[in-house]
């Protein structure tokens, strides 16, 4: 019912690659990825407003798409500015911001829509481990958040202060969680 191509949108020559990819970067662009992948786009959400956010892994960044002009109409993070997000996965929208799984920068985010600010950050600092290559994270209905730390093999179930109030863990079977 509805088709989005990264080729057109973002690819070489796309207003979206002019105005976002570092100049003298356009051929790394073209091979990122361990995969040859891209773009390597691990999520999409339909929003509130009908428009769909996409997750674009190795272009650090979150867009949104309008679906009746397939237009980017917002962009959150930058290509090579690891400093909003790293190869990040599954991001969730919430009301005016963004929760992020910061894979490669070993955190997770809640960044202000608008301003790109990050207003939340949680990277297992004084929890006793750190977190290693988060995949997930979900806001839970009652304000906890539910993260994947993969290479630590386990979930955790934070609240808003970042005590871990619940956990799961897979480390006897180095269960890698993703």
């Amino acid at each position: 019912t509805w088709q989005w191509n990264a080729t057109e949108h973002i690819g070489d020559d796309t207003p979206f690659f002019t105005e976002y990819v570092p100049e003298g970067s356009t051929e790394e662009f073209r091979q990122r990825g361990p995969e040859s992948d891209w773009t390597h786009m691990n999520d999409i959400d339909q929003l509130d407003n009908g428009n769909f956010q996409l997750s674009i892994r190795n272009f650090d960044v979150l867009l949104e798409v309008a679906p009746d002009t397939n237009a980017i109409v917002e962009v959150i993070g930058r290509p090579t500015d690891h400093s909003v997000m790293n190869e990040q996965h599954n991001p969730m929208r919430l009301n005016g911001t963004v929760l992020i799984a910061d894979s490669e920068n070993n955190r997770v985010v809640e960044i202000d829509v608008r301003t790109e600010e990050v207003v939340w950050v949680y990277d297992g600092t004084g929890s006793g481990q750190l977190l290693r290559w988060p995949r997930d994270v979900d806001r839970l209905p009652n304000g906890n958040t539910l993260i994947t730390d993969s290479r630590n093999f386990r979930v955790l179930e934070i609240d808003r202060t970042g005590e871990v109030v619940w956990r799961y863990e897979m480390k006897q079977e180095r269960g890698v969680i993703y």
